[in-house]
């Protein structure tokens, strides 16, 4: 598992974290049945799930990964290309 792989999962259980955490909330306090620790552990199992679903694979991951290797793939092309301009002005000099 990269850096990039964990930035990604951190953010998606932060955000599943905060939607349980806002829909359980309403909830609660509509109904008048629980508490606040109730909405909160219902949110930390819901992050915590969330990071095990990721585990399977992450789309953003895999995108990152395709641009990076794009983006090196046209740096690659851009220094070939500087070298050969490089050699054919020697080779004319």
């Amino acid at each position: 598992m990269t850096k990039t792989f964990w930035k990604c999962a951190g953010i998606r259980a932060l955000k599943t974290f905060f939607q349980t955490f806002a829909a359980t909330f309403t909830v609660e306090t509509v109904t008048d049945n629980g508490t606040f620790l109730t909405v909160l552990i219902s949110s930390v199992i819901a992050a915590c799930l969330s990071i095990l679903t990721s585990l399977e694979g992450l789309p953003e991951v895999d995108l990152i990964n395709e641009s990076e290797k794009a983006e090196n793939i046209t740096n690659n092309n851009d220094n070939n290309n500087i070298n050969d301009i490089n050699d054919n002005t020697e080779s004319e000099g």
